[in-house]
């Protein structure tokens, strides 16, 4: 192939890229890049850019929370995870989204008291079929969970919850 010789609008070009370039270094690391993951645990994980248009760096070992404090997940290999360079900084990637891929893992921990949707209609766990409250739903029906009552995961397998005696137990009834 015989190499083409580069116009005088082509090193003008070239000229204003490295004109800009110099006056910004750090320009590659404004804005929102996508990551792959290709390793994570609940608090880092390595990635690789999932664009070659850009000389992004692979990363390995950065931080991550997700947005609810509190709260830690395992993002499966391969989930879409946006990263922002903190002040256009290379060495400080932070993770500022996941994509919509379900984590292989989630925890949401609090110091206090963990409401699971206390403003919801329902609370659904695994898959278990949603119970709509009402005043009109039967007391058998109601999110209220007493003493002896059944309580059902829709996870396969066996399972045992256990809940306290009676006699601590609240004496309110549904």
């Amino acid at each position: 192939m015989i190499p083409v010789e580069p116009t005088q609008a082509d090193r003008a070009m070239a000229a204003f890229r490295a004109l800009a370039r110099a006056e910004d270094p750090s320009r590659d690391y404004r804005g929102i890049w996508e990551y792959s993951v290709e390793r994570a645990d609940s608090k880092t994980f390595d990635g690789n850019p999932t664009s070659s248009d850009f000389p992004l760096p692979p990363l390995v070992g950065v931080p991550y929370r997700p947005s609810l404090a509190g709260s830690s997940c395992v993002p499966a290999k391969g989930t879409l995870v946006y990263v922002a360079f903190a002040n256009a900084d290379a060495s400080r990637p932070v993770v500022v989204a996941f994509g919509p891929t379900v984590p292989s893992s989630a925890t949401v921990d609090a110091t206090g008291t963990l409401a699971l949707g206390p403003s919801s209609s329902s609370v659904v766990l695994a898959n278990a079929t949603a119970v709509p409250t009402s005043p009109t739903t039967a007391a058998s029906e109601r999110r209220a969970v007493c003493y002896g009552d059944a309580v059902v995961f829709g996870v396969p397998g066996p399972g045992v919850m256990t809940l306290a005696p009676a006699s601590s137990c609240s004496k309110v009834r549904a």
